[in-house]
């Protein structure tokens, strides 16, 4: 069998017995469904050209380094992060896509492929690409569009004529557009990491301001605080001079009740006993005057008591009076 052409169907595996055709020349298996291949395919010995292309293959077997007759890869299309190392031993191959995928890297060992005329890499998510590319001494065309490169490898341009690299020297294509996109992307990515610089700075400035104005609305917060407890205290303080002038001014009335009380309770017992020396006084003048010879003595010795008892009268008009009277002349 010289060739098998599988493609534009919906196949989604391969069958392993497929690599026991050892014979065959062309496989062509694009444009299907497939998620892997078979690491059995590394047995077509005789394999001139494999297409993988328009699959769904996130990674292909390191095996198909062992295809030494293969001269035609294709692999674009597909969803691939990456090769495998051992594509750098296809000693025959002169074709290369990895086109439409999603390499983040290549391996250096693809600098290995001295026969290789066309290496596709364009669409992918490269930021740079080996320097050992700069070995591929066959290499007629290399596309590298739409990446994310910033720069190719100072290697490339030791040694060539000003604008163009040892690979363009040699007669390789390097499409003018990966050149611009790779000045165009460095300018971007520096006016992007300038503009980051700016934003930190604007955002250092921001946060500087922020804490700055943090810091003074807590120091009047803690001024606000102060203020408020020097307010509370001053208020405390007040009430407790009030209360104590208060206490005071109670003590004060109640030691004026307990002095005008004992006053009056002293003045009482004075009355009292005013009272009770007059009440004997009295005893005692009454029981003078109980004997009319004691009244006349009295009325001897008490001019008061002549005034008012005079001579040749019968007694005392007012008894009473006269009883009082002799009280004092005692």
């Amino acid at each position: 069998m010289w060739g098998l052409d599988l493609s534009e169907n919906r196949l989604t595996s391969v069958p392993t017995e497929l690599g026991g055709l050892t014979a065959l020349i062309m496989l062509s298996l694009h444009g299907n469904q497939l998620t892997s291949v078979p690491a059995e395919l590394g047995g077509l010995t005789a394999l001139i050209m494999l297409s993988l292309y328009g699959n769904q293959l996130t990674s292909v077997p390191p095996e198909l380094g062992r295809l030494n007759a293969l001269t035609t890869l294709y692999l674009l299309e597909n969803r691939l992060t990456s090769v495998p190392a051992e594509l750098g031993g296809l000693a025959a191959l002169s074709t290369l896509h990895l086109d439409g995928n999603q390499l983040t890297s290549v391996p250096a060992t693809l600098g290995r492929l001295t026969t290789l005329t066309t290496l596709g890499l364009r669409g992918n998510q490269l930021t740079s690409v080996p320097a050992e590319l700069g070995r591929l001494t066959a290499l007629k065309s290399l596309d590298l569009r739409g990446n994310q490169l910033t720069s190719v490898p100072a290697e490339w341009d030791e040694g060539a004529v000003p604008g163009h690299s040892k690979l363009e020297k040699r007669g390789c294509v390097i499409h003018p557009q990966c050149r611009r996109s790779c000045e165009e992307k460095r300018h971007e990515m520096e006016a992007a990491q300038e503009q980051r610089r700016e934003a930190q700075a604007f955002a250092e400035k921001k946060r500087r301001e922020a804490e700055a104005t943090e810091k003074k609305l807590r120091e009047v917060e803690a001024a606000e605080e102060k203020r408020r407890e020097a307010v509370v205290a001053k208020l405390k303080r007040r009430d407790t001079e009030a209360s104590e002038k208060q206490r005071r001014e109670v003590a004060a009335a109640a030691e004026k009740q307990r002095e005008a009380e004992a006053s009056e309770k002293k003045t009482r017992e004075v009355e009292d006993a005013a009272e009770k020396r007059r009440e004997a006084a009295a005893g005692a003048a009454a029981t003078k005057l109980g004997d009319r010879h004691a009244l006349l003595a009295w009325r001897a010795e008490c001019p008061e008591l002549r005034a008012l008892w005079p001579d040749g009268a019968v007694g005392p008009p007012r008894w009473r009076h006269a009883c009082h009277v002799v009280i004092r002349c005692c």
